[in-house]
């Protein structure tokens, strides 16, 4: 009857994998006992305790009786979760899909169930039902403690003698928000894979990045999904408001992934399937502690809000006042800080504080003064390794922003502009690719992009643009929107210096 069950549905449902006929490991899971070798072993590698329960069979034809339940007259009854907790005779209402409390929240013991493979693929249910619990928690945490930090941070970095008629806070950070939610599921699936120790078994830990990327790319379209929506100018210009907002389309995403991860779809249990096989989430999700999430959370927000509340700033440097243009600029020497070399516009008692060592080269985050008889390249408001010190800030630094913006330029050919694509793996400018998809976070090539620009390009981009210095010279005002430094790219004659 199995076997004509399983043709009938392979038919009607194609999306199912085929490989359901019998079981690939010759164990049939409705004659496995629970004193079976490693079944109740919970030390034991859950690889093991997986097929001695049969329980990818189990899995498989279960999923395909789930598809014959959905064309049946009560078809509407149970979610996937719940019909696949009654499969197993276990408790009611196994409603997975929901974030909120309720028996996905607890486990099961093989005593509970018909049979043993049924108590771990419902714990495999519960451990990704908890992990994601733990994440929209993290969430609502983050967003409490940016919004009490909204006024100091708004005093930090973008002090102003007036405040800006408008900020545009909202959308400015729409425009990077799926990358914020892609890039906040693959910090949980790197600590996940990390913490489980699967990178000592090459072919467990590929069968991991494999799951957790199909889980983190669906994380990134349903972050598509739920971009906020540009609001009224009094909600869009007062930054705690769009904090609110940001992070509830965030909360929101993180539901709706719960939702269709056990929706029972073909897509969905083509990624749940994934997620569960050979008992990964048991693994995963054993030693598995978010609490560093809530902190990683704000950096992601706070790596993206921070030029924006810089581009929102004014500043007076030697009785000028001046309208802030965060931009990083680049010099070939490694670890230029002081002594002869350092550029005369930056100043002997600001530059190893505005300054980060990367890649043989020196970076300064700062910017330019446009008026007045001197012009130097100043620290901008709390953007230095004093204020963002790893310790603050979700744990923001300065290094992450450099390193982002010219990790991105480099992959851009040496130029500003780049744009990160859907489920991008690359982790440096050289176009490497790690396992994960975005496994750099915040450091991710061009996630953060700030103009970045060179001693000498942005004297040629100026002289061209109007036949003055870069740096030392006098402007009529300040209202350009960046440094004028073209797309950022190398004169010929800096090639050399840089590596092109």
């Amino acid at each position: 009857m199995k076997a004509f069950l399983a043709l009938f549905l392979l038919n009607s449902f194609p999306g199912i994998s085929a490989a359901v006929s019998s079981p690939s490991d010759g164990v049939d899971p409705a004659t496995v006992r629970c004193d079976a070798e490693y079944l109740n072993d919970a030390g034991a590698q859950a690889s093991d305790r997986w097929a001695a329960a049969g329980a990818e069979w189990a899995l498989e034809t279960t999923n395909l009786d789930w598809g014959w339940y959905q064309g049946s007259a009560d078809g509407d009854r149970l979610g996937y979760s719940e019909f696949v907790g009654n499969a197993f005779n276990s408790k009611d209402l196994m409603i997975c899909q929901n974030m909120g409390d309720g028996p996905c929240q607890s486990t099961v013991t093989c005593g509970e169930v018909n049979q043993p493979a049924g108590f771990l693929i419902l714990n495999s249910f519960v451990s990704l039902h908890v992990m994601h619990r733990n994440v929209w928690e993290g969430l609502g945490s983050a967003m409490n403690e940016m919004q009490n930090s909204m006024s100091l941070f708004q005093q930090t970095f973008s002090p102003a003698a007036t405040p800006p008629k408008s900020s545009g806070w909202l959308s400015d950070l729409i425009t990077v928000f799926q990358f914020a939610v892609g890039i906040g599921s693959a910090y949980i699936w790197n600590i996940a894979i990390k913490e489980a120790q699967l990178i000592a078994n090459a072919g467990y830990h590929a069968v991991a990045q494999e799951s957790a990327n199909g889980a983190i790319g669906m994380a990134f379209t349903i972050g598509k999904n739920h971009l906020p929506t540009a609001t009224a100018p009094e909600i869009q210009n007062d930054l705690t408001l769009s904090m609110g907002i940001l992070f509830e389309a965030w909360l929101d995403a993180e539901t709706d992934f719960l939702n269709q991860l056990f929706s029972g779809t073909t897509e969905a249990l083509a990624i749940l399937q994934g997620l569960v096989k050979d008992g990964i989430s048991l693994e995963l999700t054993r030693h598995l502690d978010l609490g560093t999430f809530v902190e990683e959370a704000q950096k992601i927000v706070y790596s993206q809000l921070l030029p924006i509340a810089w581009k929102a700033s004014s500043k007076q440097e030697k009785k000028w006042p001046y309208k802030m243009q965060p931009m990083i600029l680049m010099e070939p020497a490694d670890c230029v800080t002081s002594g002869d070399e350092l550029p005369d516009y930056i100043s002997w008692d600001n530059a190893a504080n505005m300054s980060v060592c990367y890649d043989g080269h020196t970076f300064f985050l700062g910017f330019p003064t446009w008026k007045g008889e001197v012009g130097d390249f100043y620290p901008l408001p709390g953007g230095t390794n004093g204020e963002l010190d790893g310790k603050k800030w979700g744990g923001l630094t300065i290094e992450d922003m450099v390193i982002s913006t010219y990790e991105g330029w480099r992959l851009n050919g040496g130029k500003m502009g780049y744009e990160i694509p859907d489920n991008s793996k690359v982790i440096d400018g050289a176009g490497t690719e790690g396992g994960l998809i975005l496994e750099n976070g915040i450091r991710t090539p061009g996630f953060i992009n700030l103009p970045i620009c060179t001693r000498r390009r942005s004297r040629a981009a100026v002289e061209e643009f109007i036949g003055k210095d870069a740096i030392r010279m006098i402007l009529p005002g300040d209202d350009l929107e960046d440094m004028p430094c073209g797309d950022g790219s190398l004169t010929e004659d800096e090639m050399g210096d840089w590596g092109f």
